[in-house]
């Protein structure tokens, strides 16, 4: 019976790394609906692993190259709430500010780069994101604070 059980836990993993890579090469490929549905097997499979955690934020990117900002934004946050210890919560963030900007959200982008530049300080992308922080505070007619943040 133990034998049995590791025998289907091997082939269950294999299978969720098999259709997590397949799914980054068509993404890679520029097949975004295909990748999409290769993320879903993965997430179906397991839903809390981290290849689910990974899968969520190709699903994301997916839908960002596509200029379907409205879902990625969706994805991101989904990530961002349904894995509370998530590693990379800086670099979704990041993705997150960058869906929402294409929205011209540019409040709800401001939030999100400010969560980002003050809890992640030394990340690369608090690093990138000041310049777009800095832009839509300009663009919410906040001059005072550009120039304010800015120093």
């Amino acid at each position: 019976m133990k034998k049995m059980i590791f025998i289907l836990l091997t082939i269950l993993s294999t299978s969720l790394w098999s259709d997590l890579n397949f799914g980054k090469g068509l993404f890679n490929d520029g097949l975004f609906d295909e990748a999409i549905n290769e993320f879903k097997k993965v997430i179906a499979y397991s839903p809390t692993s981290d290849d689910s955690q990974e899968a969520i934020f190709f699903i994301g990117e997916s839908y960002r190259e596509r200029g379907q900002f409205v879902k990625a934004e969706s994805a991101y946050n989904r990530l961002l709430e349904g894995f509370p210890g998530l590693l990379s919560r800086d670099k979704v963030l990041y993705y997150l500010a960058q869906a929402q900007f294409e929205q011209q959200k540019y409040h709800e982008t401001s939030e999100t780069l400010n969560s980002l530049i003050e809890t992640y300080p030394n990340s690369n992308f608090s690093k990138m994101a000041l310049s777009q922080y800095l832009e839509c505070l300009y663009k919410l007619n906040q001059y005072d604070d550009v120039i304010i943040e800015g120093r």
